[in-house]
C-alpha cells in the first residue's frame, strides 16, 4: 500500500482516478497496478473459457453431462481447498500467489501436449479445471487485496480495482472472438503467458518501496498465513458461516433467475416460428429459432454489460462511501424481490429480461465489490483460506442446489411462473442471511476500532513516557 502524502500533493494520475471513486495521495499507482492485475486474469479466462464448450461438443450427450459437472466441481473442490491451506501456511503471501499460478499455467501446458493426442473425455477434465481455475484465481487476488488495504482504504479503492474486473470480462469476450482463427493449443499458451505477466505484477505491486503501510506490514508480508484451514474456519466462525450461506444463496438465484430466462426465450422463439408459419420441425424453424434466440441474447448482453461498467465506474463507490459495505448488502437483495416479484405475478418476456438484467448488472458490478470488501475486516487467514473455500466450494454448492431444484420442478411440471415464485421464497432467505451478516460485520468493525485506539492510547503514553524526566538510579 502506497504511503499517503498531503492531499495537496496528489499526482496527477490521483486526481484523474478520483472520477471513479476517492483516491488519496499516494494511493494511485498500486490501485491502479491492482486494477490492471485483475483485467489481466479475467482476460486471460475468457480465452479460455470459449475452448470448453468446443471440448465438450465432442461428447456425445454432451448438453446432460453438463448439469453433473458442477457436482463433480464441488466435490473435488473439498481437497483442493485443503490443499490451498496447506500451501498457504507454508509460503509468504508473494510466494503462495506465484506458486499457485504457475501451477495453473503448468496445466496450460499439460493440456497443450494432451491436445495432440485423442484423450478420451478431454473436454469433462478441461470443464472442471477450468470451473475451479476461475474461483481460485479470482479468490486469491481479492485476498491480497485484502492483505495489502486496511477496511477505510478497501470500501474506496475495490469500486475501482473491481471497474479493471468487469473490463476484463467485457473485453475479454470480445478479444476471444477475435482470436478464433487461433487453435485451441495456441490459445492455452497465450493465457498461460498473460497469467506470468499477473504473477511479475504481484511481485511488483508487493515490492514497492510505498507499497507498506508500516514496518509490521513488512513483518506481515514475509509471514505464512497461519491458522486452520478454511472449512475448519467457517464452521467456527458465524460471520464466514453467514457470508458462505449467502454466496450459496446468491448463486442458487441466480441460476434460478437464468434458467426461467431461458425457459421463456424457447417459448417465444416458438411462438414467433409459428407466428411466421412454419414448423418447429423442419430445417426452416429450427433456424428461425436458433436466429431469434442468437439475437435475444446479443441484445441481452450488450444492455447487461453496459449497465455493469455505469454502476461500476459511477454508483459502486458512492454507494459504499454513503451506505457503508454492511448496509449495501440489501441492495442486490431488493432488486432480486422487486426482479422476482415482477417474473412471479407478471411472467412476460420483457419485464423478465428487465429484471435479469438489473439483477446480473448488480451482481456483476456492486455486489462482486461487496463479496470482496466484506473480508477487509477479517484475520490474514480468513481472507486466504475462507475466502477459498466460499468462493469455490459454496459457488459451486449454489449450482447444484439449482440444478436439483431444476429436477423437482420437472417432476411437478412447474411453470416458469411457479419455479420464480419458489425462487422469490429463497431471495427471502437471502434476505435474512444479510441482515443476520451485516450485524456481525458491525461487531467486527466495532472490535478493530477498540483496537486501533487502545493501540493510540499504548502509543501516546509511551511517548509521553519517554519525553518525561527520568530518574537516577
Amino acid at each position: 500500500m502506497d504511503t499517503p502524502r498531503p492531499e495537496n500533493q496528489r499526482s496527477r494520475l490521483e486526481r484523474a482516478l478520483a472520477l471513479v471513486t476517492e483516491v488519496r495521495s499516494g494511493e494511485g499507482t498500486t490501485a491502479l497496478l491492482m486494477t490492471l492485475n485483475i483485467f489481466l486474469i479475467l482476460a486471460a479466462y475468457y480465452l479460455l473459457k470459449p475452448l470448453r464448450e468446443g471440448f465438450m461438443s465432442r461428447i456425445e450427450g454432451w448438453q446432460e453431462i453438463e448439469s453433473y459437472i458442477s457436482a463433480i466441481t464441488a466435490l473435488l473442490l473439498i481437497p483442493t481447498v485443503k490443499a490451498y491451506g496447506r500451501v498457504a501456511s507454508r509460503y509468504a503471501r508473494r510466494k503462495l500467489i506465484s506458486v499457485v499460478t504457475s501451477f495453473f499455467v503448468s496445466n496450460l501446458v499439460v493440456f497443450y501436449f494432451l491436445l495432440h493426442f485423442d484423450v478420451p473425455y478431454f473436454g469433462i477434465l478441461y470443464y472442471v479445471w477450468l470451473g475451479i481455475f476461475n474461483n481460485m484465481v479470482i479468490a486469491q487476488f481479492w485476498a491480497y487485496g485484502n492483505d495489502i488495504y486496511n477496511p477505510d482504504q478497501g470500501r474506496r479503492l475495490f469500486p475501482m480495482i473491481q471497474f479493471g474486473g468487469s473490463l476484463g470480462a467485457i473485453l475479454g469476450p470480445a478479444v476471444a472472438s477475435r482470436a478464433a482463427h487461433l487453435s485451441a493449443a495456441t490459445l492455452m499458451l497465450l493465457a498461460g503467458l498473460i497469467l506470468m505477466l499477473c504473477i511479475g505484477m504481484t511481485n511488483w505491486i508487493d515490492l514497492r518501496p510505498r507499497a507498506r503501510r508500516s514496518a509490521g506490514d513488512v513483518v506481515k508480508a514475509k509471514r505464512p498465513v497461519g491458522g486452520a484451514g478454511g472449512f475448519q474456519l467457517i464452521w467456527r466462525h458465524r460471520y464466514l458461516l453467514y457470508l458462505a450461506l449467502l454466496i450459496l444463496v446468491l448463486n442458487w438465484v441466480n441460476s434460478n433467475g437464468e434458467y426461467i430466462l431461458r425457459r421463456m426465450v424457447s417459448d417465444a422463439a416458438d411462438s414467433s416460428v409459428i407466428a411466421q408459419g412454419l414448423s418447429l420441425q423442419t430445417h426452416q424453424g429450427e433456424l428461425a429459432g436458433e436466429t431469434f434466440i442468437r439475437y435475444f441474447y446479443a441484445d441481452f448482453q450488450f444492455w447487461q454489460n453496459a449497465l455493469v461498467l455505469l454502476i461500476q465506474a459511477l454508483l459502486v463507490s458512492r454507494i459504499l462511501k454513503y451506505l457503508g459495505v454492511a448496509r449495501s448488502l440489501f441492495i442486490p437483495g431488493l432488486l432480486a424481490v422487486l426482479g422476482y416479484g415482477c417474473m412471479a405475478f407478471l411472467p412476460i418476456l420483457m419485464i423478465v429480461r428487465t429484471a435479469k438484467i438489473a439483477e446480473n448488472a448488480d451482481d456483476y458490478s456492486l455486489m462482486n465489490t461487496l463479496r470482496a470488501a466484506l473480508y477487509l475486516p477479517t484475520t490474514r487467514e480468513m481472507k486466504y483460506k475462507a475466502k477459498q473455500a466460499i468462493d469455490t466450494f459454496f459457488v459451486r454448492v449454489g449450482d447444484v442446489a439449482h440444478a436439483v431444484t431444476v429436477a423437482i420442478a420437472g417432476v411437478l411440471a412447474l411453470s416458469a411462473q411457479g419455479f420464480a415464485q419458489l425462487t422469490l421464497c429463497l431471495v427471502a432467505v437471502w434476505l435474512g442471511l444479510a441482515w443476520l451478516l451485516s450485524r456481525e460485520h458491525g461487531k467486527l468493525l466495532s472490535g478493530q476500532e477498540r483496537e486501533a485506539g487502545a493501540l493510540e492510547v499504548a502509543d501516546s503514553r509511551a511517548a509521553a513516557y519517554a519525553r518525561a524526566p527520568q530518574a537516577d538510579d
